[in-house]
């Protein structure tokens, strides 16, 4: 079994989303607890840096 979660990259006021807003902490923090892997919770897909992502 693999564990993942859910990381927003926004603030956002849905309850069900373990980190929201910064996503590179969000992804450290997730990696630190033991998770395999992480869901991208993207409002706004052009305020999203690709590199950004690809690179995580």
């Amino acid at each position: 079994m693999k564990y993942s979660l859910v990381i927003s990259t926004t603030d956002a006021s849905f309850d069900a989303l373990a980190f929201k807003g910064d996503l590179m902490k969000g992804v450290k923090m997730a990696r630190e607890l033991g998770y395999d892997a992480v869901e991208i919770a993207i409002r706004d897909p052009e305020s999203v840096d690709v590199k950004t992502l690809t690179s995580l």
